[in-house]
């Protein structure tokens, strides 16, 4: 509770009276030691707390001798501080999650699958922070991160992954073969969900297959869609991107737009009419989007193209 709390005075009392807590795990299933609750992840939901001054407790911590490798049972598996850290929205609203992510680095944490974690999960500046502190060892992370250069060092004039690239497990996607040819499609997915549309033009141009689906069999096309990547989403309807291909729950890119404009939150800032627009205008077949969709700007666009 101090340490959620950031009440630096009573953890360091607690640390000096009792110095073995530091190294103590929870008796809950997750067996959480107490720097894990700075990542506000993975413990008990009452306890995803995270105050402004987490980087002094997790400071503090550590020079307790808290272990920044320490993994717990969450989700299934075992994860480090750094892995829940990047995956959390907690420390990320406050704005630590970077600095945060940065200080376990310098203590000694592992990044493992921190950085493809990070992107996975949106945090991209957080990403970018890991990134110029470890090596980007494969195309997928290279090609979210936006870095140009790097993807074109990974990949053939012929457009081949070159042989001794590493092939990267992908978040969201257990049974994804480990081949050439699905990294290079994961990593233009990637870069259209980051918005990276000078790698997304590279990889376009080595052969690398729009129709390509990824976690939750989105197209790039559907996160340009669903993201409000609209320069990217005009770039993708251009070059022949599917409009009617189906995401898990049977979306096409329509219907997930027409999804978004009701059901993504307000902060989202996104003018999802004008991408419902840009989709019909291309094509897309009005009658596989839920109507009515609760945003009359967006159902006004539907009546017409039904009817039209």
């Amino acid at each position: 509770d101090a340490v959620i709390a950031g009440d630096l005075d009573k953890l360091e009392q607690l640390l000096a009276d009792h110095p073995d807590l530091v190294r103590t795990r929870s008796s809950r299933t997750h067996g959480a030691t107490l720097l894990h609750y700075v990542a506000s992840n993975g413990v008990e939901d009452f306890r995803q707390k995270c105050p402004p001054n987490i980087l002094d407790v997790a400071r503090l911590l550590i020079a307790a001798g808290a272990d920044v490798n320490a993994r717990l049972d969450a989700y299934g598996k075992k994860r480090s501080v750094l892995e829940m850290l990047v995956t959390s929205v907690h420390p990320a609203k406050v704005g630590v999650q970077g600095a945060l992510a940065l200080s376990l680095i310098d203590h000694g944490a592992k990044v493992d699958d921190a950085l493809m974690m990070a992107l996975a999960f949106g945090y991209e500046n957080t990403a970018q922070l890991i990134a110029d502190r470890t090596k980007v060892d494969n195309v997928v992370a290279a090609a979210g991160l936006g870095r140009l250069e790097l993807v074109r060092t990974f990949v053939t004039d012929n457009g081949d992954l070159k042989p001794d690239v590493k092939l990267a497990h992908v978040s969201g996607m257990p049974n994804l073969q480990l081949t050439p040819e699905s990294q290079l499609e994961q990593a233009l997915i990637w870069a259209a969900r980051h918005n990276k549309l000078d790698v997304v033009k590279f990889l376009l141009d080595r052969g690398v297959d729009l129709k390509a689906s990824g976690s939750e069999g989105f197209t790039a096309l559907h996160w340009a869609a669903f993201l409000g990547h609209i320069e990217l989403l005009r770039f993708l309807l251009d070059h022949g991107a599917p409009l009617e291909a189906h995401n898990v729950y049977g979306g096409t890119v329509l219907g997930l737009t027409v999804w978004a404009a009701a059901n993504r939150p307000t902060e989202a800032n996104i003018n999802y009419a004008h991408i419902a627009e840009e989709l019909l205008k291309a094509g897309a077949n009005a009658h596989a989007a839920d109507f009515p969709s609760g945003d009359e700007r967006v159902d006004e666009l539907l009546r017409r193209y039904r009817t039209g």
